[in-house]
């Protein structure tokens, strides 16, 4: 693993994993994790994991992708997500959040793949799936991201 450099330089660790979050977990319970934690990439573990990697120091990052209707498995997951671990990516232009939940229009396609155009969707549908204002929930978000990274 290339978790060393964080480890030795007290920095966070960003990790992709795709349908190996077992091995993951046993990877990261049996070396050295950074100190600050890990963001687990657009989480798409099950939520059973949840608990014992947010044990390790993980962060889950979730993805305006998840907004699709066939994502309802993942959103439950993120459900089991504490709120001081939790994280919003839009993953964009690659995962595209859904037509449907896209706020600002642009005239181009191109355009609309914007990251930052894409945050005020994610943020407003997750903080209405946990049951928070968008402003609070923002603070929170905030507050993580600051432990995690330390900017």
């Amino acid at each position: 693993m290339q978790l060393r450099p964080g480890c030795q330089r007290i920095l966070p660790a960003s990790i992709h994993c795709l349908q190996a979050w077992g091995r993951i977990h046993e990877l990261l319970r049996d070396h050295p994790r950074p100190a600050r934690g890990f963001l687990l990439h657009s989480y798409g573990g099950s939520k059973e994991m949840v608990e014992p990697l947010a044990k390790l120091g993980a962060y889950f990052s979730f993805p305006g992708y998840f907004m699709h209707e066939r994502k309802a498995r993942q959103r439950e997951a993120f459900q089991a997500v504490p709120l001081d671990r939790l994280l919003i990516e839009t993953d964009a232009p690659d995962q595209l959040l859904p037509d449907s939940e896209i706020i600002f229009r642009c005239a181009t396609a191109r355009a609309n793949r914007s990251i930052i155009q894409q945050f005020v969707a994610v943020y407003e549908f997750v903080a209405r799936e946990r049951g928070m204002s968008v402003q609070s929930f923002a603070d929170q978000i905030e507050e993580n991201f600051l432990r995690l990274f330390g900017i």
